[in-house]
C-alpha cells in the first residue's frame, strides 16, 4: 500500500500538472513516506524527487531534501549548483565541517568561471581575483590592491606588471614604463625576480650612446639603487650583491659619460669611457672601445686612442666575418679589460663611413708616431711596478684598488677622499672639479664640499 502511494505521487510529472508548487508538495509527500514506512526506498526516492526539483531550479528545496537525510555532501552539492552560498556555507560548518575547504573551492571556481574578479577580492582570494584582472590587462586594479597587500603580492606583480609594458614594446619606449614600475613599488631583491631585472639592465645598455645616451638610464639606476639596498640586508646574498653592485656601477659611469659629453669635459670623459672597458663584457664591446678611442683622442691621448680604435676595428672586423680568426691581445694582456668574444654584437656599433674615418685616422697616426702605440701606465704604490693606469689590480703584486665615483679610474691611498653622505670613494682632484661645479655628488646626491 505504501509503495503504491509513493509510486502514485512520483508519477505526477509537469504533463499532469504546470503548478509547480502542488507538484512540489506531492513529490515531498512520496519523500515523508518514504522516510516513515519505506526505509529501504529512501535513498531512491530522495534522489529522484531532488533530481526533478534541481531541473526545475528548485534548488533550495532539493537540497533540503538532502539535508533531512542526513546526505550532507549531496546537498552541498545541490546548494553549490544553484550558487545558493549561504547555505552551502552552513550545513558545511554546522553538519560537515570537513567540506568547509571543499565549499571555498567550488566558489573560487565559480567566481572565475564567472569572470568575477572583484568578488574573488572581496572574499579573501586575493590572488586568484588579481590573476583574473592581470589576465583583462586591468593593470591600474591589479596595482592598487597588490600596493595594498603589499609584500610577496605587490613584488609578484611589480614584476608583472613591468614585464607586461616591456612586451608592449621592447624599444627605449618600453623600457622606460617598465623601469618605472620599479621606482614606483620597489625593485625587491627576490631571486625569481634577478634574471629579469639583469635583462632589463642589458637592454638599457646596449641602447644609445654617450653622445645619445638611453632615456631610461635614471631609472635603471634607480631601480638597481633600490636593489642594491635590499640585497645589502641579506647576508646571504653576497653573489648577487657584488653582481648588481656592478651593474649599477656600470649604470653610473655610463651616465656620467653622457652628463661630461654634453658638458665638454674632454678630461672626465676620457677617464670614464677608458673605465668602462673593463665592464666590456657587459656592453657592446666594439662600440665601448669606439667611444673610448673617441674620448681619448678629443683629450688629446693619441697613444691609447690609437689602441682603443685598434682594438675596435678588430673587434668590426671579427663580427662583420667571424670566420677572421682570433684577435691579438698583447697590448691588453696586463689590463683588467675583458678578452672575450663569446657574447660579440650581431652588427657593428658604426655605418662603414666612420669605421672608414677611423680605419684612416689610425693609419695616419702610425704613420707619424715614431714609437709604438701603447696604453698609459701608472707606478703601482706598493711594487713600484710601471702598471696600466686604469687598472683596479696591479697585475705584479695584486693590490688592489678602489675605483673613483667620478671617473672609475683607481685611486691611490694618498688622493684619496669620500662623500660624507653616502661614503663613496674618489681621487681628490677629480673630486674637487666635480663638486665645485655640480655641488652635489655624483653617487648619492647629497650637497658636498670639495676635499682639502
Amino acid at each position: 500500500m505504501r509503495k503504491l502511494e509513493i509510486d502514485t505521487y512520483l508519477k505526477a510529472t509537469t504533463e499532469y500538472t504546470g503548478d509547480i508548487d502542488h507538484l512540489e508538495d506531492l513529490w515531498e509527500s512520496a519523500v515523508r513516506i518514504a522516510e516513515n514506512h519505506e526505509h529501504a526506498r529512501i535513498q531512491e526516492v530522495v534522489g529522484n524527487v531532488a533530481g526533478r526539483l534541481v531541473e526545475l531550479k528548485r534548488f533550495e528545496v532539493a537540497g533540503e531534501i538532502y539535508q533531512g537525510v542526513d546526505s550532507f555532501k549531496e546537498a552541498i552539492d545541490i546548494y553549490i549548483q544553484g550558487q545558493l552560498w549561504d547555505k552551502a556555507r552552513s550545513v558545511a560548518a554546522q553538519s560537515a565541517p570537513h567540506l568547509r575547504q571543499y565549499v571555498e573551492q567550488a566558489y573560487v571556481q565559480a567566481l572565475m568561471q564567472q569572470d568575477r574578479a572583484d568578488e574573488l577580492v572581496v572574499s579573501g582570494n586575493v590572488g586568484a581575483g588579481l590573476a583574473m584582472m592581470a589576465r583583462r590587462g586591468e593593470w591600474d586594479k591589479v596595482m592598487e590592491i597588490a600596493k595594498r597587500e603589499g609584500g610577496d603580492t605587490l613584488a609578484k606583480y611589480t614584476l608583472l606588471y613591468s614585464d607586461h609594458l616591456l612586451k608592449l614594446n621592447t624599444s627605449d619606449g618600453g623600457l622606460v614604463p617598465a623601469l618605472r614600475v620599479f621606482t614606483q613599488n620597489g625593485a625587491p631583491a627576490h631571486q625569481a625576480a634577478f634574471a629579469y631585472y639583469k635583462r632589463l639592465a642589458c637592454m638599457v645598455l646596449a641602447d644609445g650612446t654617450m653622445d645619445m645616451p638611453s632615456s631610461a638610464l635614471p631609472d635603471l639606476r634607480e631601480m638597481l639603487f633600490r636593489v642594491v639596498a635590499d640585497l645589502k640586508a641579506a647576508p646571504s646574498a653576497k653573489e648577487a650583491l657584488h653582481e648588481f653592485e656592478r651593474l649599477l656601477l656600470i649604470t653610473h659611469y655610463v651616465s656620467l659619460l653622457a652628463l661630461c659629453r654634453k658638458a665638454g669635459d674632454v678630461e672626465n670623459a676620457a677617464l670614464l669611457a677608458t673605465s668602462l672597458l673593463r665592464y666590456s663584457d657587459q656592453l657592446k664591446v666594439d662600440r665601448a672601445f669606439y667611444e673610448a678611442g673617441v674620448c681619448n683622442r678629443d683629450a688629446e691621448k693619441i697613444s691609447q686612442a690609437h689602441v682603443f680604435f685598434n682594438r675596435y676595428l678588430d673587434l668590426t672586423e671579427v663580427i662583420e666575418d667571424p670566420d677572421t680568426g682570433m684577435l691579438e691581445n698583447s697590448d691588453f694582456v696586463k689590463t683588467d679589460i675583458p678578452f672575450d668574444l663569446s657574447a660579440l654584437p650581431e652588427h657593428p656599433c658604426n655605418p662603414p663611413e666612420v669605421m672608414e674615418e677611423i680605419r684612416d685616422w689610425v693609419v695616419d697616426v702610425s704613420m707619424r708616431q715614431t714609437e709604438s702605440c701603447t696604453l698609459q701606465t701608472m707606478r703601482c704604490p706598493k711594487c713600484r711596478a710601471d702598471i696600466y693606469e686604469g687598472t683596479l689590480v696591479c697585475p705584479e703584486c695584486s693590490m688592489h684598488f678602489e675605483p673613483c665615483v667620478v671617473t672609475g679610474y683607481p685611486i691611490s691611498p694618498t688622493h684619496r677622499t669620500e662623500c660624507a653622505s653616502c661614503h663613496m670613494p674618489a681621487a681628490k682632484h677629480p673630486w674637487n672639479q666635480w663638486i665645485a661645479q655640480n655641488k652635489t655628488c655624483p653617487w648619492c646626491g647629497a650637497l658636498q664640499s670639495t676635499a682639502r
